[in-house]
């Protein structure tokens, strides 16, 4: 049985490989994707810490928004188009500071 804990391991890892193949496709249209490297790089960096701190049970989960929310709301989806993943992995890591799956 999947936890809600592994569901978000899962996201937190398919939102790296999103933005790794968004930064490999930034090579073939640099100008269209133009400003783009300025999203990711704090995205990756806010990624990587979060899922390391929850793989190694060192985070403490607080019932708010996750700290790259504020970045991810300001970007258009024609330039981020999986930022819906990073909403579900809000929704989801949100429900479980309320008492949900695997604190």
């Amino acid at each position: 049985m999947t936890t809600a804990h592994d569901q978000l391991v899962h996201l937190l890892k398919q939102a790296l490989i999103e933005l790794a193949e968004l930064r490999a496709s930034i090579e073939y249209d640099e100008e269209f994707m133009e400003g783009i490297p300025a999203v990711i790089v704090p995205l990756e960096k806010d990624l990587t810490q979060l899922l390391g701190e929850i793989e190694t049970s060192r985070h403490v989960f607080v019932h708010k928004d996750l700290p790259f929310m504020a970045l991810v709301s300001r970007v258009n989806k024609i330039y981020l188009p999986f930022k819906q993943l990073f909403i579900d992995i809000n929704k989801l890591y949100k429900s479980l500071t309320t008492g949900g799956d695997d604190q």
